[in-house]
């Protein structure tokens, strides 16, 4: 992804060109601009409707990544 690579100008394009609602967004582009990736492995990838399928019709993602 976008964010494991440390692409930070793919995200803020993709973030502006989609709309798409991404809590945080700023701050995750600072900190991806602040440490040196060599490497970002996705470790935990889940959204609310996987566990809540009978919602809204909205759903939240949630991701932890480790970064070195």
């Amino acid at each position: 992804s976008m964010i494991e690579k440390g692409k930070t100008d793919e995200l803020y394009k993709f973030h502006d060109d989609t709309q798409i609602t991404i809590c945080g967004i700023f701050p995750i582009m600072v900190l991806l601009e602040s440490i040196d990736i060599t490497k970002g492995e996705m470790l935990s990838y889940y959204k609310s409707s996987d566990i809540m399928p009978h919602g809204r019709g909205s759903s939240v993602s949630y991701a932890a990544i480790a970064f070195w």
